[in-house]
């Protein structure tokens, strides 16, 4: 396994994803890219995570995400992971598989939480929509227990 994606939200849950990401990019010495689907970003992005970018600098919310995301990477090659990160804009699953595709990412890490029968009925989860339109494999980690 080379590449792994990891499906990253800034909820307090992440640090638990992101343990179990950082175990199997050590177990299989994979790649460990970072995504984050922004709700700040007004139009797409496109550019080298560790560099500096206009539009991201015009954005303080974005700028800090960018900053979390670059540490985190920090933290991950001094524990001997290697990692990157993007920060995209949209749709949530559809970004994430379209980036894991491009990535050529052998799994996909996503949170996923248990909603009751109203909330499936309104609102599909974006570990559920990832799990019906990709051909990567998917590995959900349980958020509510």
């Amino acid at each position: 396994m080379k590449t792994i994606v990891l499906a990253i939200d800034f909820e307090w849950q992440s640090t638990k994803i992101l343990a179990v990401a950082k175990k199997y990019a050590l177990a299989f010495k994979a790649h460990l890219h970072l995504v984050h689907v922004s709700t700040l970003v007004t139009k797409p992005i496109n550019y080298d995570p560790l560099e500096e970018s206009d539009h991201i600098s015009k954005q303080p919310e974005l700028a800090a995400e960018r900053r979390l995301l670059k540490q985190l990477c920090i933290n991950l090659k001094e524990e001997g992971v290697q990692s990157d990160f993007s920060i995209l804009e949209g749709d949530v699953s559809e970004n994430l598989l379209r980036q894991s595709e491009k990535l050529e990412a052998e799994l996909i890490i996503i949170g996923h939480h248990q909603h009751g029968f109203i909330m499936r009925a309104l609102l599909k989860s974006t570990s559920e929509e990832a799990l019906q339109k990709t051909k990567i494999p998917l590995l959900l980690i349980p958020l509510d227990a």
